[in-house]
């Protein structure tokens, strides 16, 4: 028997329609999908998008939109009990300035995390299992940024010293710590950082320079050095993979003897940091 003779034994004469994104529902009418109006498979929202610009509780089963110039928040996740198979997502605005922390109900994770941390641009759709939240789409876009120096600096001889860098040539603002004039990470995550170093000594005969985690001296921590060249500078370009958490800093450090050691100016000295994504 076919659909439309079952439903002429019952009283109901369907007629086929034009609109061919419609379908048949139970009472024999050829309606929308309440989804949306056109029948694909990606359907406009049925829930409204929630507007978040600061620290809030994020709404089960819907998608957060994250705004904001002001400061970085935190957006906290609803508790995972009795909330097993539902999801909700985050999407950043392109117009974000500022960090925002997603952050699990209590201990509660997110992929084996307590928090995790988002700027502009990116997406998470974040699905619970009744104890904690996994990420199962979404989009991630890699942190990075270069600093450098615009002039000579001075230092003391036989001394490890940081090279002070005097502007952000590109990238997320919150990886320059303008304060220290240093590289800092805004997150956890793995980091590709590319230093580029020239310092001139005269007669200097031993020199050294490294890329130094939470320290000037970079010999108990990461270090890559370089030994004097031509007998009056010191000149480096190495690049290393570092694990790094969230408020660590880098900085690029030289130590050589002579006289009047400095760094040269003029955007010789950078340092570049290119983030590995990892959620």
């Amino acid at each position: 028997m076919k659909i439309f003779d079952w439903f002429k034994l019952r009283g109901y004469t369907p007629t086929i329609p034009s609109d061919a994104t419609k379908y048949l529902d139970g009472t024999g009418v050829w309606s929308v999908p309440p989804g949306g109006g056109s029948g694909d498979y990606v359907q406009p929202l049925v829930n409204t998008e929630v507007a978040i610009t600061g620290a809030v509780t994020a709404t089960i089963s819907k998608q957060h939109a994250c705004s904001g110039t002001t400061a970085d928040y935190t957006v906290t996740l609803p508790a995972a009990s009795g909330n097993t198979g539902k999801s909700l997502s985050f999407r950043m605005a392109t117009g974000l300035t500022k960090l925002v922390t997603i952050d699990g109900n209590g201990s509660e994770t997110i992929d084996g995390a307590l928090t995790r941390i988002m700027w502009a641009g990116e997406a998470a759709h974040l699905y619970c299992d009744g104890s904690n939240w996994f990420k199962i789409g979404g989009k991630s876009i890699p942190m990075t940024t270069r600093l450098s120096r615009s002039t000579d600096q001075s230092f003391s001889a036989n001394t490890w010293t940081a090279c002070t860098f005097t502007a952000q040539d590109f990238g997320v603002p919150q990886m320059y710590d303008s304060g220290n004039s240093r590289l800092s990470i805004p997150r956890p995550s793995k980091y590709l950082v590319t230093c580029k170093m020239y310092v001139a000594a005269t007669g200097a005969t031993d020199g050294f320079a490294g890329a130094a985690v939470n320290a000037t001296d970079p010999s108990p921590y990461y270090s890559l050095s370089a030994p004097v060249s031509s007998g009056a500078t010191v000149t480096a370009v190495f690049t290393g993979e570092f694990d790094l958490a969230a408020a660590d800093f880098v900085n690029l450090s030289a130590n050589t003897d002579g006289t009047s050691p400095k760094f040269l100016g003029a955007g010789v000295q950078t340092i570049t940091a290119i983030e590995t994504v990892g959620w």
